[in-house]
């Protein structure tokens, strides 16, 4: 929509809160000033000005008189009918809105994939305040979920798929993990609240750096959504597996380095006696390498002065198998802080 003489922007208001596309000129640097004022004021969805029931005084069509409304309907559209049309009306344009976001941002990968990258959610924010659309990062987020999980975002298929794999997420896997389960135990409801909150993912970053430093934030959080897809196909498959009765010590290992094989191990509090973490891994002497334990552990627990001990089982695992051996052991020491939907029902 063009307005060449756009003067207090009404028409670009509208324009505006019905997601139209608009353009607007004036001579009057006022004008300009006020009607830009105007315009960051309004969001997508906000009411029209004029009449709350339009068709009420719209002339009929047909004859040109203006339609007659009985007392029976003007009492059936009472204030409440009123102000849920407008919320329905407002939700659903915000979600048109976002959907908009969404496919000029996307860059053809998914909505969890823009949601944990934060170049990718960086352009899909700024596209959500250029469309006006009300809120903020995290409700945006929320409802770009919302829009997926009720199948509307099968409009804008997914053209490219995100390639790390489980050997590469393997050195950091652990530190994705903990920072996950500790932020579901401090309240969070799921991965998806913590990756949409800006501050909750703020947080697991730091988390998970301090249990696996020198990764990325999109590498711990792409981890996270792996962690989370895999779960249930792990519960299945552990459920077929008996963990052995004993564990190698890594202590009983002496100066020989660990094994660079694929292993569930069990890292223990000697003092308390309490497993703290069961870890998978496809090199456990890569995985250890970025284990920070002693200061890691520390960070999470506040039990620097305690004792650590680390077992291990070598298992035949390969990328497809992962966390099925995790889930078993998970099963039988209940770590705290593993991921709770790895526990075999």
């Amino acid at each position: 929509m063009l307005d060449p003489f756009s003067g207090s922007a009404t028409t670009l208001a509208v324009a505006k809160k019905l997601g139209r596309q608009f353009v607007g000129f004036d001579m009057s640097e006022q004008y300009v000033e006020h009607g830009q004022s105007r315009l960051d004021a309004i969001r997508l969805g906000d009411r029209l000005d004029g009449s709350p029931e339009p068709l009420v005084s719209a002339p009929d069509t047909k004859t040109g008189r203006k339609r007659k409304v009985s007392k029976k309907a003007k009492d059936e559209s009472s204030l409440f009918d009123q102000e849920q049309r407008f919320a329905e009306e407002q939700l659903a344009l915000s979600l048109r809105g976002i959907g908009a976001a969404f496919a000029a941002t996307h860059d053809g990968y998914s909505a969890d994939r823009l949601v944990a990258d934060p170049d990718l959610s960086q352009e899909f924010f700024a596209a959500c305040e250029r469309l006006g659309i009300v809120g903020d990062r995290r409700s945006w987020s929320l409802l770009l979920f919302r829009l997926r999980k009720s199948g509307h975002l099968q409009e804008f298929p997914t053209s490219k798929r995100t390639k790390l794999t489980w050997a590469d997420c393997d050195p950091y896997l652990h530190g994705s993990e903990i920072a996950m389960q500790s932020l579901l135990e401090e309240g969070a409801e799921s991965i998806d609240e913590i990756l949409c909150d800006p501050d909750l993912a703020a947080r697991f970053d730091e988390l998970a750096t301090s249990f696996a430093p020198g990764f990325t934030s999109f590498e711990y959080r792409w981890a996270a959504l792996k962690i989370r897809k895999q779960a249930k196909t792990a519960r299945n498959r552990a459920a077929l597996l008996t963990p052995p009765r004993r564990l190698r010590s890594a202590a009983q290992m002496g100066k020989r380095p660990l094994p660079e094989t694929s292993a569930v191990y069990v890292i223990t509090d000697v003092a308390k006696k309490k497993r703290i973490y069961v870890g998978e891994t496809l090199n456990l002497r890569v995985r250890m390498a970025h284990h920070k334990v002693k200061k890691s552990w520390s960070i999470g627990w506040k039990s620097a002065a305690s004792d650590l001990s680390l077992q291990f089982y070598e298992t035949n695992a390969k990328s497809g198998d992962m966390l099925a051996w995790q889930s078993c052991f998970v099963k039988k020491y209940a770590p705290r802080l593993n991921y709770g939907e790895l526990v075999v029902d």
